[in-house]
């Protein structure tokens, strides 16, 4: 702690370092008062009132911030105590002009001399919580209050910041418990009361929204293994299919529900999804490899067939379709088998439920999808050689 004795020693060398200063003035009125042209220019001079750090002080015109600065950097003043009190000075007008960025770095500069003054350095760290905190650097302000704690476990500052910062973070139990904290040492404390008024109804708020969160979960998790095990009691073979920026091509049988969430999604977010009658629903897509087409069905029903679905989608030819060639009657159905990449041909009054349970077929990702080829055209001759 810094001793009355030093303090006194302190006091006196800032009083010789005064006189030095003013030596020669013969008692004269200062020469450099105020006036109305110079009033800035000398507000400037002034720690409290400067609006930048100046880099040469003129001690003739700036005895006080001289001083300062003496306090600072004069050998004759270079203990840890003076040097750390000089810049918390210094970094409290800083914080006075909301410049909390400079007065958070001079806060850090004076801890970092690690002076030995337990009061000061309480200080230090509680005000540097305050400039963090207004800077939106909670976890930094709250990490300062504690350590400011350490040091004094009653400093009531240092109390409301680290609650105050708790708050910010949702941190709502640890806001309340350093206001209940605080509230044992000064009961009356109206940032305290009113902080843990707000800090216990965002609690139950969170807590209540925690339970809803847990609830929702729980029947997704349930809605998933029910999904799972749809899927293999129908031996529908799905696969994680690799993502974009992967260099792997390696695809994954899905065997949990944790694989089922890393699934990709269909067009627009779709996912196959069981109903409750036990039904699934797939986005499917068709593909006309002709010319380069496709069309796609959010909500193809597994026991729906093919041709019902190419009676809606063919019930006019494309625009895309100039000879006319695609209709519900001409078409036929194929899904390409992933080994071989041979395609297979599939009934069009077979379901959606049939196919997919074929052991030949499988799903990438979440989406089956199926190419449509119209029959008894030159495209037809080369796209079914060899089948």
């Amino acid at each position: 702690v810094f001793c009355t004795t030093a303090m006194a020693e302190l006091s006196s060398e800032i009083d010789e370092l005064f006189d030095k200063l003013t030596e020669g003035k013969g008692g004269h009125k200062y020469e450099h008062g105020f006036t109305e042209d110079n009033w800035e220019e000398e507000m400037e001079q002034v720690p409290m009132f400067m609006t930048k750090s100046p880099d040469n002080v003129d001690a003739e015109k700036a005895p006080a911030l001289a001083a300062m600065q003496a306090m600072i950097y004069d050998d004759e003043m270079d203990t840890p105590e003076a040097k750390a009190l000089a810049l918390k000075i210094d970094g409290n007008e800083h914080y006075k002009k909301k410049r909390y960025d400079k007065a958070m770095k001079v806060y850090t500069e004076a801890l970092k001399l690690k002076c030995s003054d337990g009061e000061l350095n309480t200080v230090l760290y509680t005000n540097r919580a305050a400039a963090n905190f207004y800077l939106g650097n909670n976890r930094s302000s709250l990490e300062d209050a504690k350590e400011a704690l350490k040091l004094n476990p009653s400093h009531m500052k240092a109390i409301v910041r680290a609650a105050l910062s708790c708050y910010n973070l949702g941190r709502y139990q640890d806001a309340l418990d350093f206001c209940n904290n605080g509230l044992t040492i000064e009961p009356s404390n109206t940032k305290l009361i009113d902080l843990s008024t707000k800090a216990d109804k965002e609690k139950r708020r969170s807590d209540r929204d925690e339970r809803k969160r847990q609830a929702q979960q729980k029947k997704e998790t349930i809605r998933e293994q029910q999904l799972l095990d749809a899927l293999q009691a129908r031996g529908v073979r799905v696969y994680i299919q690799p993502s974009d920026d992967s260099d792997s091509e390696h695809v994954q049988l899905v065997s949990s529900v944790s694989d089922l969430k890393d699934l990709q999604p269909g067009p627009n977010g779709t996912r196959v999804h069981l109903d409750s009658d036990g039904v699934l629903h797939w986005p499917v897509v068709f593909l006309y490899p002709e010319y380069r087409q496709s069309d796609f069905i959010e909500n193809f029903n597994e026991q729906h067939t093919f041709q019902d679905h190419l009676a809606v989608i063919l019930s006019e030819s494309p625009p895309w379709d100039a000879a006319k060639h695609y209709s519900p009657k001409s078409v036929e159905v194929f899904f390409e088998q992933p080994e071989t990449e041979h395609p297979v041909q599939v009934a069009k009054t077979s379901t959606l439920q049939e196919t997919l349970s074929d052991p030949r077929c499988s799903v990438r990702g979440q989406t089956p999808a199926f190419l449509v080829v119209a029959r008894d055209t030159p495209y037809w001759r080369t796209f079914t050689e060899g089948i």
